[in-house]
């Protein structure tokens, strides 16, 4: 029986030449540990999940299930399934895919990977990625609607990063015929390098009757240790309620968690990206807070030879809802269009490059929603770096 914890000794060499000390805690603890090598028990990736004969191709393909789903125009008529194996990687249960070679190719349509868990893409030959491939698999779930009431607060966002919710707001005013409002605040973002962004406050019109209430903004998700972890998804925001109407919004759905580990190269194209990215929350222009954004998830490369990259490596954040309110001035005779409560962006992601020699002549991001490092992501080489490349908003 294959021991599923061994380890290529290239992949240990450059492990264990990383080994100094940074404080308590030595650089080959802080790295995440090699995957298993491959056993080729799957075949061709190139051969399993590229085009048909038919033209048909995969578009979408399932951790859970091993099942890839091919589709033209609208109908989907081309399947075919995956074998894995259920393993324990990085204190995680994961799935593993074992391929002689993994080849996405240049003229393969973008491929959404999904499932409910952080995914194993390994093989004993090399791997090339030349067309898009988008990791959704294991990322916390966005927040839901808040429920149709009065002051109700948005759903918390899923996965262990996930972010609260905003606060709803409790009715309308009286002002000016009833047409300003009171809104929910806005939903926080999801967490995973680092905490996501909350949420901003709710708005109240300048001219309403009675108190003006402050309902506060959902907090961001907590970061989460420096693992393999999909990113937490982002909350959604505080219901509203205007003219006998309830409005509500979804957070963003937290990007997947992949390990790519090959025996020899892995080679990303000009054409090619692999992405981890959160989704935006929703927005809602109307009297509900907007949904935050989902965090980022993570992606380790392993390779025993060289790295390059010359397209793009994406772990960047959901961009939080952002809204605008139009109400009625406080003399009540012209409106004024002012900002809204908008959800809070979502963390990047964690992006790790194990090799013995590593180019990146193409970008790596892992900025939060908002393209910045506030709630950035981080970037680590491990190996011989000979090209470091763009790296956009590491925190």
């Amino acid at each position: 029986m294959r021991n599923t914890f061994v380890r290529h000794p290239s992949l240990v060499r450059v492990a264990a030449a990383a080994a100094l000390t940074l404080g308590s805690v030595t650089l080959a603890q802080a790295n995440p540990p090699a995957p298993p090598v491959s056993d080729g028990s799957s075949g061709s990736y190139s051969a399993q999940l590229g085009s048909s004969p038919g033209n048909y191709f995969f578009n979408s393909f399932n951790t859970d299930t091993g099942q890839g789903e091919g589709c033209e125009s609208t109908a989907c008529p081309w399947h075919v399934t995956i074998p894995f194996k259920v393993v324990k990687y990085n204190g995680q249960t994961v799935h593993e895919f074992n391929f002689t070679d993994i080849n996405v190719q240049s003229f393969d349509v973008p491929m959404t990977i999904y499932g409910s868990t952080p995914a194993l893409f390994l093989a004993n030959q090399g791997i090339s990625i030349a067309a898009p491939m988008h990791f959704l698999n294991g990322g916390g779930a966005g927040g839901a609607d808040a429920p149709l009431t009065g002051s109700a607060p948005g759903g918390p966002g899923g996965g262990r990063g996930g972010a609260t919710g905003g606060v709803g707001q409790a009715g309308e005013t009286t002002g000016c015929g009833g047409n300003m409002v009171w809104t929910g605040s806005g939903g926080g973002g999801g967490g995973n390098y680092s905490a996501g962004q909350p949420g901003l406050t709710n708005f109240w019109p300048p001219a309403g009757a009675g108190t003006n209430p402050d309902y506060p903004p959902g907090p961001g998700g907590p970061a989460l240790p420096r693992a393999l972890l999909a990113g937490g998804g982002g909350a959604g925001g505080g219901g509203g309620n205007y003219a006998g109407n309830f409005y509500t919004t979804q957070g963003g759905q937290g990007g997947g968690a992949v390990v790519f580990g090959s025996t020899s190269t892995i080679d990303i194209t000009s054409t090619g990206s692999v992405s981890t990215n959160g989704q935006p929350g929703q927005v809602q222009q109307a009297s509900a807070g907007s949904g935050g954004g989902g965090a980022a998830g993570s992606v380790f490369f392993f390779a025993s030879s060289g790295f390059t990259n010359e397209g793009l490596v994406s772990a960047q954040g959901g961009a939080g809802g952002t809204n605008t309110i139009t109400t009625y001035e406080p003399d009540c005779q012209t409106y004024v269009t002012l900002p809204g409560p908008n959800g809070g962006n979502g963390s990047g992601g964690f992006v790790v490059v194990t090799a013995g020699t590593i180019a990146n002549t193409g970008t790596i991001n892992v900025g939060d929603g908002g393209g910045a490092s506030a709630s950035g992501g981080w970037v680590k080489y491990v190996g011989k770096v000979t090209r470091s490349g763009k790296i956009i908003s590491r925190k």
